[in-house]
């Protein structure tokens, strides 16, 4: 599948915390085997670069 043709990821906070976004976080060991198969567009936790949208 080419990068253009790779779905889009967006992890968005939707509370004053961040926990639920460091609970997807610690699932890095089923995580890892799909970050190469999607573009992560917006992960605020996990970096500070954001994509460009639309979503």
């Amino acid at each position: 599948m080419s990068k253009q043709q790779r779905p889009k990821m967006a992890v968005w906070k939707f509370a004053s915390c961040d926990g639920c976004q460091l609970t997807l976080l610690n699932c890095e060991d089923e995580l890892l085997p799909i970050a190469g198969e999607v573009d992560i567009v917006y992960f605020r936790e996990a970096t500070r670069a954001d994509g460009k949208g639309p979503y």
